[in-house]
């Protein structure tokens, strides 16, 4: 079953339950004056008829149209005559009920069609809007909240994974023809970046797909690219790096100290013969 199918019968259920829960509190509030429960329910059946299209115009016409746009008095100049025709409508119909349905029920809707009933009848009705109007409100609110919920976490993946994917590109080429010139030089140290390279890659790839990586492992990532600079860098860069040995088995959300060491070196540079890094990463607190 698709998610939009199930939200319209997720929706259609809560209507229903509204008019359920409707029916039995006013069938509860008629034991006062008739105490057969459910001759009480099926009246309130009956009676509730009439309510049903306007609740959902209001809801669903008016309110949309007129009161969510700030349109007060076109919603009230449309509303309060709605609810007095309504009103003549119901009391007729409760009238036309009791004397042609129910036997020696006259009284009955004698007083419906009475100033006292009618009073009844609009109460009803003004209850019903008001208990309609503020369960809609709720779930409007709630569909906003967890609408705007979705958008923020959204936004943050979006923007973590951009994080995950900003490796300096000219870091990767500059690393290679960093292999290539030690190659001639030292093979030893040549090999050794080369393997380094590679887990830093490898770290990237994936370790990023993860929510979350060991802390352990983003910082051995972090050693292995420190250690290519430094390679590439030798005596024309100071790198001075302090990270706490014991890290406690910490999660962390992947690449994301990466790109902070990356400009620490970008800006390290200047006209000076030697570039200063210096690195630390405290975890006592964590």
């Amino acid at each position: 079953m698709s998610s939009h199918r199930q939200k319209k019968l997720n929706l259609l259920a809560l209507h229903l339950l509204f008019w359920v829960i409707y029916i039995l509190l006013w069938a509860v509030k008629d034991l006062a004056f008739h105490n057969n429960f459910l001759g009480n329910i099926r009246t309130n059946i009956l009676t509730g008829i009439p309510y049903i299209p306007f609740v959902y115009f209001n809801l669903f016409y008016l309110m949309p149209r007129f009161l969510f746009k700030g349109k007060y008095w076109q919603y009230l100049s449309v509303v309060l005559p709605g609810t007095l025709l309504m009103t003549y409508l119901s009391v007729h119909f409760h009238f036309w009920l009791f004397s042609e349905f129910y036997a020696n029920t006259g009284d009955v809707a004698l007083f419906f069609i009475s100033l006292e009933g009618q009073a009844v009848i609009i109460s009803e009705i003004l209850m019903l809007m008001t208990f309609s109007m503020t369960l809609y409100l709720l779930q409007q609110w709630y569909q906003k909240e967890r609408l705007a919920q979705e958008l923020q976490k959204q936004k943050l993946e979006t923007e973590l994974n951009l994080l995950k994917s900003q490796v300096n590109p000219h870091f990767l080429f500059n690393a290679l023809n960093s292999i290539f010139v030690m190659m001639d030089r030292d093979v030893e140290k040549s090999r050794n970046m080369l393997v380094q390279l590679s887990d830093v890659l490898s770290h990237q790839i994936y370790e990023t797909q993860k929510g979350e990586v060991l802390l352990q492992a983003e910082v051995d990532n972090l050693k292995n690219y420190i250690e290519i600079e430094r390679t590439r860098h030798g005596g024309l860069a100071d790198i001075q790096v302090s990270i706490q040995d014991n890290l406690n088995g910490h999660q962390i959300a992947p690449m994301l100290l990466l790109p902070i060491v990356e400009n620490a070196f970008k800006h390290s540079k200047s006209n000076k013969a030697v570039s200063y890094t210096h690195l630390t990463l405290p975890t006592k607190r964590i």
